[in-house]
Order: C-alpha cells, then structure tokens, then sequence
C-alpha cells in the first residue's frame, strides 16, 4: 500500500491565489483544484471567504487552509523541487 502525501499550508488565502497559479504554470503535474468558501459570516470573514484550497505542486497534494487574520504569509513554509 501506497501513502499519499499531503501538505497543509496555512496562512491568509488572499495571498495563496497568485503563487499557486504561478506553481501550476511552471511546474509539470501541478494544479490548482477546488476552491472551497465560507457557506455565511463567520467571527473573522465573511460569506465567500476562501476556506481552504487544494492544489497539487509536482505531484505533491497540497491543501491551503485559511489561517485567518493571526497567521500571516511568511518563509516558513517553501517548495524545494529537484531539478535536472
């Protein structure tokens, strides 16, 4: 039996849109999938908020949850792709 790998990333999804359509650009079996958005208001967003994304990087399953406003975009989370 196989394990599939999946990354969680958390941070502020009005900054994950950009890099995850750059991603599926450059990278080979990269994609950006289902986008998944607040149903109504919640304490800290709004009805259509994104809540989390599920994106592939190399064939490497990833989802982005929606930290909210205490978790900001930083360096503490990177893609490291081998290369020929």
């Amino acid at each position: 039996m196989q394990w599939q790998r999946t990354l969680f990333v958390y941070g502020t999804m009005g900054m994950l849109r950009q890099p995850l359509v750059f991603y599926a650009e450059t990278f080979p079996d990269s994609t950006v999938g289902t986008v998944h958005r607040a149903p109504g208001d919640y304490p800290s967003g709004k009805k259509g908020d994104v809540l989390t994304v599920e994106f592939n990087v190399a064939g490497v399953s990833c989802i982005g949850i929606n930290g909210g406003p205490m978790f900001k975009h930083n360096e503490a989370f990177s893609f490291q792709i081998a290369t020929d």
